[in-house]
């Protein structure tokens, strides 16, 4: 192969590229500025990238037994970007990487056997972005911190690294890399962050998840617009009233019990560009849980919030509310009817233990309902007409015995519509009430005995059912015009499925006869059996099974009459 003109050389999903192959290839690529290795298994090492010393991009991805990067990489002078990733068997990086003076992306992310950068990476005076992220288990014998002379970055506009080695306080110097936009170390040991971060005029998203060495947030500049801070050391939850700029906040106390943080929240109401906000704070004393709730700024489109007791006084002024995320409430009822969220779109209810009843009646507008390990539920109560719902998704609700469509006056007042409301363990799913519904998924709800599709949907194109183990029956799949992906499991007590049969050796045999979409990509399972596959591959399976009956059938009556002859 003559590469003396090429420029781009890729290398994809291919076992025909060894260490000694590349190495001939490269000999004569004296023009080669971009060289790219992805899920080239064999390689072990790198070349000596002394014959191409033009390179402006290198990247190792998925070369699952690359173990060494050779240290003629420190002669690439005009390498830009350089990205290792997912390369499981790689050991080190060798510190010939600081002489790459004009390298300005530099990513290194699931190299699990990689423990720490290079120190000399502050020697990378042109680098923009660095990212770093190695294997969450934790060796303490190779703990290390990030150098105080990494503050000669001066073009550094990212710094992401998430690794449990990294520890410590971050060095005070941070405060002079005056172009940083973007601080992530999520998931390390660091301690502390000083408060020079302040003088970041720059700064915009600071990420501090996972961060559970960490006490407390220093002062942080007003430039922030997005922000994440989670500790299982969160003592007092900070006033961030300067941040006049956030649009994200996201705080979380790490759910550790027997502990408790102070503080308050009237600060947030302030925060008036504030879109996206998630509290997961357990073991706050604060306006959290007093008779009021704190006011939240009328500019949310998406809340989070986690163990609050007043679930009625919480938006009063969330007309603009797009996204509710509840969790851990200890509450037996929720109560939807009664608030004013017109735009609400999504709604999520998960881990609400003790919550016996969730009315969403008046909720005409949502698109998508999730709801999830809420083990003392019984009944869930949906308006008649649901037109605008798309996705439903209910799982690990142990007691849920009710699906409940609740008619408004002047509705449908037929005997049809009574049955819809009043069957117990029994989920009907009505097309009239359901029109939109796009997803359907119901999973460990184990008090179900029965799900009828009622009428035709044109729109349903995803299914499924697992882990249901009083579930008997399954019917009106065939109503389901559009259907895509069907996946049935492990609902050891079902054996009636319309058109087609679950567990018994004539397993899928009436498929022949059923009206689902022939291109429905179909997955059952359980115990050892399984099946997967499109109905059309299905049903060449049965008509070859078919075939093989019937020619065994037929030597079962002929071989008798060549043993008579004889």
């Amino acid at each position: 192969m003559h590469l003396k003109n090429v420029a781009v050389l890729q290398f994809s999903d291919n076992d025909f590229i060894v260490d000694s192959k590349l190495q001939s290839f490269i000999k004569t690529a004296n023009k080669l500025k971009v060289l790219s290795l992805k899920s080239c298994k064999r390689i072990t090492r790198t070349l000596d990238f002394s014959r191409c010393l033009n390179l402006e991009r290198l990247a190792f991805e998925d070369c699952s037994n690359l173990e060494k990067i050779d240290v003629s990489i420190g002669k690439l002078k005009h390498l830009i970007g350089l990205k290792i990733f997912l390369c499981h068997c790689l050991q080190n990086l060798p510190e010939e990487i600081g002489d790459l003076m004009n390298l300005e992306h530099f990513i290194v992310q699931q190299c699990h056997k990689v423990k720490k950068l290079p120190d000399s990476i502050w020697k990378l005076k042109s680098l923009c972005e660095l990212h770093f992220s190695t294997d969450p288990t934790l060796d303490s014998e190779k703990l290390w911190e990030l150098p105080s002379a990494i503050e000669k970055l001066q073009n550094l506009e990212t710094l992401q690294v998430n690794s449990p080695y990294l520890k410590g306080q971050l060095f005070p110097e941070i405060g002079r890399l005056h172009c940083l936009k973007i601080l992530n170390i999520s998931r390390t040991r660091v301690s502390e962050v000083p408060e020079t971060i302040s003088m970041l005029p720059c700064l915009q998203r600071l990420e501090l998840l996972a961060c559970h060495q960490n006490q407390k947030l220093p002062t942080l500049p007003i430039s922030l617009t997005h922000l994440q801070f989670e500790s299982a050391l969160l003592r007092v939850i900070p006033d961030l009233s300067n941040l006049t700029n956030l649009v994200e906040l996201y705080l979380d106390d790490g759910g550790e019990r027997g502990k408790h943080c102070t503080g308050g929240f009237s600060w947030i109401e302030r925060l008036s560009k504030l879109t996206k906000l998630s509290l997961r704070l357990n073991h706050v004393r604060s306006a959290i849980h007093m008779e009021t709730f704190p006011q939240l700024p009328s500019s949310l489109q998406n809340l989070g919030l986690s163990d609050i007791r007043l679930i009625e006084s919480l938006c009063p002024n969330m007309r603009n509310l797009l996204h509710l995320d509840l969790s851990r409430i200890q509450r037996q009822v929720f109560e939807f009817d009664g608030l004013q969220l017109p735009h609400l779109r999504e709604l999520s209810v998960q881990e609400c233990f003790t919550l016996k009843r969730l009315r969403l009646s008046s909720m005409r507008k949502l698109k998508g309902v999730r709801v999830s390990l809420c083990s003392s539920l019984d009944r869930i109560q949906f308006p008649w007409v649901f037109d605008s719902l798309e996705a439903l998704s209910i799982g690990g609700c142990k007691s849920l015995k009710w699906i409940v469509y609740v008619k408004e006056t002047g509705q449908d007042n037929s005997e049809y519509a009574n049955e819809m409301i009043t069957s117990e363990a029994r989920v009907i799913l009505p097309s009239r009430a359901l029109n939109k519904l796009q997803s359907f998924m119901l999973s460990n709800c184990r008090q179900i005995h029965e799900i009828q599709i009622v009428g035709t949907f044109e729109v349903l194109e995803c299914f499924e059912v697992h882990d249901c183990s009083s579930l008997e029956s399954l019917g009106g799949l065939s109503n389901s015009k559009n259907l895509q992906h069907l996946c049935i499991g492990e609902n050891n007590a079902l054996r009636d499925i319309e058109g087609l049969k679950c567990g018994s050796s004539e397993s899928l045999i009436d498929v022949l006869s059923t009206k689902l979409p022939i291109h429905c990509h179909i997955k059952i399972f359980g115990g050892t059996k399984i099946f997967e596959g499109t109905l059309e591959s299905c049903k060449h399976q049965v008509q070859k099974q078919r075939r093989r009956l019937s020619f065994n059938s037929f030597l079962h009556c002929i071989l008798p009459c060549f043993f008579r002859l004889d």
